[in-house]
């Protein structure tokens, strides 16, 4: 390879044989630094390869993508932590790649050069409730940051502000408390939440209003075709969350050429619409389901939990789970987010064996 590591055009292209596994194999194991060490940057560019080919075992959005591979491995590297634990902490969100928080809250415990582990006090109740963080550094100097109080904080898409607030307002505050007293230790690394409240971030030429819909961003990457196949938006997300609403389908009504003539010489009686008609009103259609769709974590949530309580077969509700899986990485769900739906479709699955 004459020193020089090439990374393929396409994702499709991504094989064993992509590698140059002489460079691949001088990687060693370490029992620190996140269980592997890399003498240069061509065997970390190796090791992203590696890692776009390992299938389930990382996120779909890293898949046959050796370059968000290799931004995870050089960030896990960063951080002294293993790069396939780092990037199974990631996902996708508004084309960006997030962390989950409980991630961030780790790398701030190892990275802030800090005495002890952040404490934390919380005060209040309900809406009013609050929680302070502490922390003290190594030079001594005593730090401190109190959260906005529950009821103000609008930006709520994980279902864990729901199930485990007093969590979720940790993992809050002692974000912001790094981003005010150390914000080199996080320093380009965003939240889903921040990057859902302010899709610019450090991105401002690039407001993500302006970019792509969501079939346009789909068709530009290799993602799972489960959740996405053609049609299925309209056969199995019918229900939308909130208020049990029904999308109804109408079949694509049958179209003549216009003012086409018949073999007699007469032209078509009215009601039938031309191509261009149908087409308009089939779009028309794709955009109404697609704007019914949950599009954030929190409306996902409350999407599933309407589905699942309403399901009344184990099998059709089973498969509907696994059909979503699409969705719910397009939404921007972590391992964390699903936990509390897991436990809703176990309870459901009981209820149904009961009722049989």
């Amino acid at each position: 390879m004459n020193g020089v590591t090439t990374v393929p055009n396409t994702r499709r292209e991504m094989s064993l044989d992509s590698l140059d596994k002489q460079t691949a194999g001088a990687v060693t194991v370490s029992a620190v630094a996140g269980g592997v060490s890399f003498a240069n940057a061509m065997e970390v560019m190796e090791f992203a390869k590696l890692m776009a080919l390992a299938d389930k075992a990382v996120p779909v959005h890293l898949r046959k993508n050796p370059g968000a591979c290799l931004a995870v491995t050089f960030q896990a590297v960063e951080w002294r932590m293993s790069p396939f634990a780092v990037a199974n902490k990631s996902y996708e969100v508004r084309d960006r790649i997030a962390y989950e928080s409980q991630l961030i809250h780790a790398v701030i415990e190892a990275r802030a050069p800090l005495q002890n582990r952040l404490e934390c006090l919380y005060e209040g109740v309900s809406a009013d409730r609050s929680c302070t963080v502490t922390g003290c550094f190594t030079n001594g100097d005593v730090r401190t940051y109190t959260s906005p109080k529950f009821g103000a904080i609008t930006n709520k898409n994980s279902p864990l502000w729901t199930a485990d607030p007093d969590q979720q307002l940790w993992y809050y505050s002692s974000r912001a408390w790094a981003r005010k007293w150390c914000p080199d230790v996080l320093m380009g690394i965003y939240s889903r939440e921040e990057i859902l409240e302010n899709s610019s971030l450090g991105r401002e030429d690039e407001p993500f209003a302006d970019g792509p819909g969501l079939h346009a961003r789909l068709a530009g990457s290799e993602r799972s075709a489960e959740g996405h196949a053609e049609g299925h938006a309209a056969s199995e997300l019918a229900e939308v969350a909130g208020g049990a609403k029904t999308i109804t389908v109408v079949p694509d009504e049958k179209v003549a050429e216009p003012d086409a003539e018949k073999p007699d010489g007469k032209k078509p009686k009215g009601g039938k619409k031309t191509k261009a008609a149908a087409a308009d009103d089939k779009a028309a259609e794709e955009n109404k389901i697609e704007a019914a769709l949950p599009k954030n974590p929190a409306q996902y949530a409350a999407f599933a939990v309407a589905w699942i309580k309403g399901s009344v077969d184990e099998q059709a509700m089973n498969v509907r789970w696994d059909t979503e899986r699409g969705l719910r990485n397009d939404c921007g769900l972590t391992a964390t987010d699903r936990e509390p739906l897991m436990k809703q479709l176990a309870d459901r699955r009981t209820e149904l064996r009961a009722e049989a």
